[in-house]
């Protein structure tokens, strides 16, 4: 006798596939063990959420609701059904054919191009969001004039070079930042390139230009460490200026309220804090440092229609990746390093792992 048994994608588990089952494709759903017990409920109220049972209530809102989802997918995209089809030329008649065949497909060469066309749509909709963002309003309190004069002094105070990289980036910020339209830029350079260094210059070059205004720039990081170490770099690279800096950090209850024109460092208790402090401020400048660790909903609260948004990063999501393609956002690129790396690589066996 055969058993027939189907696999999980990490093919650690395995189950009897079901009689009627056998000689199908059957879609294997990524199931959740874990304890919905309310508070004070009885051990018996855990439940576990199963491949099966997702199963049957995606078969479920397939026969009932599928004109709600379809609705949705047209809403999120902004287009029709007949424009999607025209546009992308994929290989169903509706979108109704292409939801079932993404959970129900009748063989493997259906599911493949239902999997195909599900990318081209998502695709599709990273394009028209580059297009729209590109055509941005003119914005004239995103303008604020920089000082040559000042950034030379920055510059030369430094205790090293800057690389052409990191000047042209600079640069390219400067210009951003007096322009009417505001920032949406990228940088980009490998770890150790000098990535701070370079946002750094500008954002305190903006702080000072905006020294008598009730402003704020910000700078949005993943963890409390980074910010820490970003806070400090950012009080060392001008200390003649005596720029204005502030760690805002999830547990910190020394935190007070926000003086103006004040540089603010922190993780994303920097969306609650100026939500309870800032609410006021002007927010003139947001950089988010590791940005392929933080979520859009995250960065959006905390840009205004005037902010000038710098990100940086040495591996780009594929959003913003899509993005510069299509000329929705600026890039400046750090390929070259102030320093010397010395790089050393270990080859390590399964049996040493106890020893290092």
């Amino acid at each position: 006798m055969t058993t027939m048994a189907k696999y999980t994608q990490t093919k650690k588990s395995a189950e009897i596939v079901k009689p009627h089952e056998q000689g199908m494709i059957v879609p294997v759903y990524k199931g959740q063990v874990g304890d919905n017990r309310k508070k004070g409920a009885p051990k018996s109220n855990k439940k576990n959420i199963t491949s099966n049972v997702i199963a049957k209530n995606i078969l479920l809102g397939l026969n009932e609701n599928m004109d709600g989802a379809t609705n949705l997918i047209y809403t999120r995209t902004g287009v029709g059904e007949a424009k999607i089809l025209t546009d992308l030329g994929y290989p169903f008649n509706s979108m109704e054919q292409l939801l079932v065949a993404m959970h129900r497909p009748r063989s493997a060469e259906e599911l493949t191009k239902a999997i195909k066309t599900t990318r081209l749509i998502n695709g599709y909709k990273t394009m028209q969001d580059a297009l729209a963002s590109r055509s941005i309003m003119p914005m004239p309190e995103s303008s604020i004039d920089i000082s040559l004069k000042t950034t030379k002094q920055i510059v030369d105070s430094l205790p090293f070079t800057l690389t052409s990289d990191q000047k042209h980036a600079v640069w390219n910020c400067m210009q951003d930042i007096s322009s009417n339209v505001p920032m949406n830029r990228l940088i980009s350079g490998d770890v150790g390139c000098g990535k701070t260094l370079t946002y750094g210059i500008p954002l305190i070059l903006l702080h000072l230009a905006t020294k008598n205004k009730t402003g704020v720039s910000l700078v949005l990081t993943h963890n409390s460490l980074l910010a820490m170490q970003i806070e400090k770099e950012l009080r060392e690279i001008a200390p003649q200026f005596n720029v204005r800096t502030k760690l805002i950090v999830a547990g910190d209850k020394n935190v007070s309220k926000i003086d103006q024109n004040t540089i603010l460092v922190g993780t994303t208790a920097l969306i609650h804090y100026m939500k309870k402090h800032g609410k006021h401020l002007s927010v003139d400048m947001l950089v988010i440092d590791e940005q392929q660790k933080l979520g859009s909903e995250q960065r959006n609260k905390l840009i205004q229609r005037h902010t000038n948004v710098l990100q940086a990063t040495a591996t780009a999501i594929p959003r913003t990746t899509a993005q510069i393609m299509f000329g929705a956002m600026d890039i400046s690129i750090i390929e070259q390093c102030p320093v010397k790396k010395q790089l050393t690589h270990w080859l390590q066996a399964s049996s040493q792992k106890k020893i290092l």
